[in-house]
């Protein structure tokens, strides 16, 4: 896979790597694709509160992964961590800067911060 889709109610975005660089594209702006994505990786198991995020099932100790991990098909990879004071790259996939500005909004999302 060398896509990510994810859905607002009323249209698509999408992160992609099938190229020479991890970037974001969509028919809504990071504003509304970054809080769809959001749901879709942390949402079924998590909320906010009191700053950060916990599980949604009161008895269960799970933590949020914040390693996002990217591999094109010709083998070059992005990682991205949210769990810092900020966005951290690394790998030898660049990430330019459509999706830096992604990842910059939902690592505020992930540490249950207003965007």
């Amino acid at each position: 896979m060398t896509k990510i889709a994810f859905r607002t109610q009323t249209a698509a975005s999408w992160l992609d790597w099938t190229g020479n660089t991890l970037s974001y594209h969509g028919d809504v702006g990071i504003d509304q694709g970054a809080p769809a994505f959001f749901k879709i990786r942390y949402g079924a198991k998590f909320h906010c509160e009191a700053g950060k995020l916990v599980a949604n099932d009161a008895g269960s100790n799970e933590k949020p992964s914040f390693l996002l991990t990217f591999q094109n098909s010709g083998g070059p990879n992005a990682l991205v961590e949210l769990g810092g004071e900020r966005p951290e790259y690394s790998g030898d996939l660049p990430v330019d800067a459509s999706a830096k500005g992604f990842f910059d909004y939902l690592w505020k999302l992930v540490h249950c911060q207003s965007p």
